[in-house]
């Protein structure tokens, strides 16, 4: 396990610490146990790791080893990473990945002699070779016939549509595994963490949606500058999907607040399939008809990714398309935004703020630098 930060406060984390705590405390008395820890990137599955761990108890032994989205995956990566405690030969066999020799019960052995008792902790199995899994689905099944903790964590958005994992959680003993998903900061806990920084909790939680990565990253940054760890991440989400569904989510960018579905279909025949990838990727969501981001800081960050001409040509595109619209609430205002765009809006809605407007000897209403 890493190095223990200093942990202040865990908002909302209570009740999966008393998952984690509950499951050393049956392992301690023997009966080991597995727990599973889901949840979008930047909840806080590793923050909640080093909180049990940093916590008074008695001795343990943290066994830290990570999956890694390798162009090529190293056969059993998290146990290589985890190696240098393992003795001697049993991490060179680790090393040598000969998993028809025995490697598996030999690592079971160790886990049930060894002392102070083994965490042992694989991250981001979303990511892991055919190999982990296989690690996994051995030592999960006989996970309760030694006092160890084994702890996995995963995105849950990106290991949808990986039959392999689902099937390797599937075959966990289910009667001493525990499932922890992570979900995201409610509005108040939001509010709570804005106001210590006298910072407005309402625009804050808007903007995130109460992730709690995103939250600490936009409080550390100066207010009203996109973090550009937050885009970052954003845009290497972006950049694992195909094209069509890139092209999804720049049309959906351009629109504050989302997009009808039938409008999207509109604009994009295709739409359908690569909506379905850029859900299951955690960059878009459906809800009812409408197709949104699932944070403004989202969007914003593919908005502001578009080259200028693209920016342009999609809101064009958008105020065409809801011109043809039958007259109801709201419209209006849409098609101003799109409408007026590209002179007054060259940059994404709701971030960057328009100078504040005074009288000028004109009697008009005018932004400072036009009078």
């Amino acid at each position: 396990m890493p190095p223990p930060e200093s942990i202040d406060t865990l908002l909302e984390r209570e009740a999966p610490l008393q998952v984690l705590r509950a499951a050393l405390q049956r392992a301690r008395s023997g009966q080991g146990g597995c727990v599973v820890i889901s949840g979008e990137a930047g909840h806080g599955k590793t923050s909640l790791l080093r909180a049990l761990a940093a916590a008074p108890s008695v001795p343990l032994q943290w066994l830290y080893g990570a999956c890694d989205p390798l162009h090529t995956p190293r056969p059993l990566g998290p146990l290589v990473d985890l190696s240098p405690s393992l003795p001697p030969a049993l991490g060179e066999a680790v090393h040598a990945a000969r998993t028809d020799n025995g490697l598996f019960p030999a690592l079971l052995d160790w886990l049930r002699r060894t002392a102070p008792m083994p965490v042992l902790v694989i991250e981001d199995l979303h990511w892991a070779d055919d190999a982990t899994l296989d690690a996994v689905r051995y030592l999960g099944r006989r996970i309760a016939t030694v006092p160890a903790l084994l702890v996995l964590t995963l995105r849950d958005d990106e290991a949808v549509a990986w039959s392999p994992l689902r099937r390797t959680l599937a075959q966990l003993d289910a009667t001493v595994t525990g499932w922890i998903r992570l979900e995201a900061l409610s509005p108040a806990a939001v509010h709570a963490l804005a106001q210590a920084q006298g910072r407005d909790g309402d625009e804050l939680h808007r903007l995130t949606g109460g992730h709690p990565l995103f939250v600490q990253q936009v409080l550390a940054a100066a207010p009203g500058r996109m973090p550009t760890s937050v885009r970052e991440a954003v845009l290497d989400r972006l950049d694992t999907l195909d094209a069509g569904s890139r092209e999804i989510a720049a049309i959906v960018s351009a629109s504050p607040g989302g997009l009808e579905w039938p409008l999207l279909a509109t604009l994009h025949p295709a739409a359908a399939a690569g909506l379905d990838a850029a859900v299951g990727r955690g960059l878009l969501q459906l809800q009812g008809s409408m197709v949104s981001f699932r944070h403004e800081l989202a969007r914003q960050a593919v908005h502001d990714a578009l080259p200028a001409g693209r920016r342009l040509q999609l809101h064009a595109a958008l105020a065409d398309a809801l011109a043809a619209q039958p007259p109801r609430a709201g419209l209006l205002a849409r098609r101003v935004h799109h409408a007026r765009w590209p002179r007054a809006r060259p940059r994404s809605a709701g971030w960057h703020r328009r100078p504040p407007t005074r009288p000028c000897r004109c009697r008009r209403a005018v932004r400072p630098s036009a009078c």
